[in-house]
């Protein structure tokens, strides 16, 4: 099973942190290409630099099917300790293709509604907020076995 530490969490977090975009939003979600994410990944220590494609961009067919798989994912795996599942048409996510042991990985960065109508440049940045609850979620998905890994749900403050 593919595991990803929370240190590379955090680290692939921080190489997108000020990344800015122009296209791949659509209604719900962006998708980073892998020349925006490698762009801030000088200074990261998430991937191991002779990894020949660190960063790709995920495509439509694998965003979807990875849509597709996402809420019975969620239904199964919610933290009881984050309060009650949430309404995913609710929420805007954001996309990045990451290479992780050799495995094609992608990142979703979640967010709810509200926060997003609060901040209108959310598709240029990556979204990053510590505690928040529910309203915040990350999760790894790898395309190839049609798997999620790794559900991180904010805490509360």
């Amino acid at each position: 099973m593919l595991r990803i530490h929370s240190a590379a969490l955090a680290a692939t977090v921080v190489l997108v942190l000020c990344a800015s975009a122009s296209n791949g939003n659509s209604g719900f979600g962006r998708i980073y290409t892998a020349d925006e994410a490698e762009r801030f990944s000088a200074a990261s220590y998430a991937h191991d630099p002779a990894e020949e494609t660190p960063y790709w961009t995920p495509g439509a067919a694998e965003i979807q099917a990875l849509e597709t798989a996402l809420p019975a994912f969620l239904a199964k795996s919610w933290p009881e300790n984050r309060g009650p599942l949430i309404d995913l048409a609710k929420y805007r996510r954001q996309y990045f293709g990451l290479s992780h042991d050799g495995h094609r990985v992608i990142f979703v960065n979640a967010f709810c509604g509200p926060f997003a109508e609060a901040t209108p440049d959310w598709g240029d940045r990556i979204v990053v907020v510590f505690d928040g609850g529910g309203c915040f979620f990350q999760v790894y998905y790898e395309p190839s076995k049609k798997q999620f890994h790794d559900l991180r749900v904010n805490g509360v403050g």
